[in-house]
């Protein structure tokens, strides 16, 4: 399932986030490797029909600033 957030889309797949940068038909006969340089992105899944091309969201760690 696609979430949308603030404009952007995202998908959980085995306990991960990725941001999703396009999703092209599988009917419509993508050049995946192609499509997959051209976004940069990192991930290709597939669901339904559907080529989600994402970038995986790395964990992110909570870095406090220094008070003045």
């Amino acid at each position: 399932m696609v979430h949308n957030v603030f404009g952007k889309a995202y998908v959980y797949y085995n306990d991960r986030m990725f941001h999703v940068l396009r999703i092209i038909k599988e009917s419509h006969n993508p050049v995946v490797e192609v499509w997959k340089e051209h976004l940069m992105c990192d991930t290709i899944l597939k669901k339904e029909g559907d080529y989600y091309f994402c970038q995986t969201i790395q964990d992110m760690e909570v870095i406090e600033d220094e008070q003045i």
